[in-house]
């Protein structure tokens, strides 16, 4: 790592006139390339507005998702249609009515079914093109409203709404399935989760006695788990203006729908369109429990289905730190032992989209077959006032094992949009010194490495 920290630092002492750098003697500090950036940390320093909410004494935090949109869909042969588009098996609500079943559509939202004459837990699931690429992320809740067929309220990404609502009506051709119109915007996605600790949480014996009392008023208030990592805490659609479903400050503090973009990226889970990998499988949406590998036909399987069980995933999304360039090399995703607080504005990054590529490749013809993609990103504030960049990024697998040549390290590319002048945004720049890059990290322990664990256990070995 120190050979491609020192990489890095020669091409940016290339060109000193691009880079303002706040250097000292430590190894581990993130330096700023930017003087506008040194002087938003040094303000943020000092500011109380960035106390992190993990040092509040409730066990929970929530917030609504202004990105989310609810549509309501039901009639007689609604659990057999949505069976022939999701890519989990809707009969393992009934198998297993107190856990929540995550599954996808190639090339459609990922999205939770939920009717209360199923279950009483949200289905995730992902819809798919017949090319079998993901389109969209969606949930599935039971209708909270009592019905004399299965109904379900399917929570989408707002920004595909119209999309998605005509992708349904394109399928339903002559079944008993009714769509209610779009939801009004009085009814919120809602979600609530554990903070990570911080040093002035509560004993753990109160902690976990208020937990336990949180979790009473999640399921009172027909809150469901989120089926695609315990971490992710809850979901549930609640209606604005009804004071009977603000949840007790003593159990959950309110924060920012940022906040909970923040909670995704350490854990590494996506979430909307930006997040949306190309294949099901790139996306991670078979360790997140989002497809059935054993039920029937739906639409766009074969893909997903081949590739599981004869090929190889050569892609996966995994989280990644961004910095630019002449900054160390971090040696951590984020800052453990520090307090974070999500800052969407406080400096601009590269899109979703932009490419990455192994910086010993620069400047070869290799160069233009690029190894990922970047997805979603985040600025973040530490406890201390200093800042950094969390995203997720698509990333061939090849590229992040230990004896890789480029250690898990990429340069950060936008891409130029035909007819777009070169510009010297967020990761349009290709001088040196003025780059992005971006270092996958890989959780030891963690969902994901379980995941990719037992699937060389299941092909016999490592591929």
């Amino acid at each position: 790592m120190n050979r491609i920290s020192t990489q890095i630092r020669s091409w940016a002492s290339m060109r000193p006139s691009l880079l303002t750098c706040s250097c000292n003697t430590s190894t581990n500090a993130i330096y700023s390339t930017s003087s506008s950036t040194l002087l938003s940390r040094r303000s943020l320093s000092s500011s109380s507005a960035f106390r992190s909410t993990s040092n509040n004494a409730s066990p929970y935090v929530y917030t609504s998702l202004p990105t989310r949109s609810l549509l309501r869909i039901g009639g007689e042969d609604v659990d057999k249609f949505l069976q022939g588009l999701i890519t989990n098996d809707v009969a393992r609500l009934r198998s297993r009515p107190t856990h929540a079943l995550y599954a996808g559509v190639l090339k459609a939202d990922v999205g939770h079914l939920v009717t209360k004459h199923i279950c009483t837990v949200p289905i995730a699931y992902v819809m798919t093109t017949p090319q079998g690429r993901a389109l969209h992320d969606l949930f599935i809740y039971p209708s909270p409203t009592p019905s004399p067929s299965s109904t379900y309220l399917l929570d989408h990404p707002t920004e595909v709404s119209d999309s998605f609502r005509k992708y349904l009506k394109r399928h339903i051709l002559r079944s008993k399935v009714k769509l209610a119109p779009t939801a009004s915007t009085a009814e919120q996605v809602q979600v609530a989760w554990k903070p990570r600790k911080g040093e002035d949480a509560a004993p753990d014996s109160e902690m976990d006695r208020l937990a336990l009392e949180a979790e009473e008023w999640l399921q009172a208030n027909k809150a469901l788990r989120d089926p695609r990592d315990s971490s992710m805490g809850w979901r549930w659609v609640a209606e604005q203006g009804n004071t009977d479903q603000v949840p007790p400050p003593k159990l959950f503090q309110q924060v920012t729908p940022p906040y909970h973009h923040l909670h995704r990226l350490l854990l590494g889970i996506p979430e909307g369109q930006a997040d949306l990998a190309s294949l099901p499988l790139e996306g991670n949406l078979d360790f997140l429990g989002a497809i059935d590998f054993k039920k029937g036909c739906y639409v766009g399987q074969e893909l997903t289905a081949r590739t599981h069980h004869r090929g190889v995933v050569r892609k996966r999304q995994v989280p990644v730190r961004l910095f630019r360039e002449g900054e160390d090399v971090p040696e951590e995703l984020y800052p453990t032992h520090s307090t974070l607080k999500p800052y969407p504005e406080l400096f601009p990054l590269p899109p979703p989209g932009s490419s990455l590529t192994p910086p010993s490749v620069i400047g070869t013809k290799a160069a233009s077959r690029h190894t990922g993609r970047l997805h979603s990103t985040l600025p973040i504030v530490t406890s201390s006032g200093s800042s950094f960049a969390l995203g997720l990024a698509t990333i061939r697998m090849d590229k992040l094992s230990p004896d890789a040549q480029d250690g898990g390290v990429f340069v950060v590319k936008a891409e130029l949009k035909e007819g777009e002048e070169q510009g010297w945004g967020a990761g349009e720049s290709e001088m040196e010194g003025e780059r992005w890059f971006a270092k996958a990290f890989l959780e030891e322990g963690g969902w994901l490495s379980r995941g990719l664990k037992e699937e060389r256990e299941r092909k016999g070995g490592d591929e």
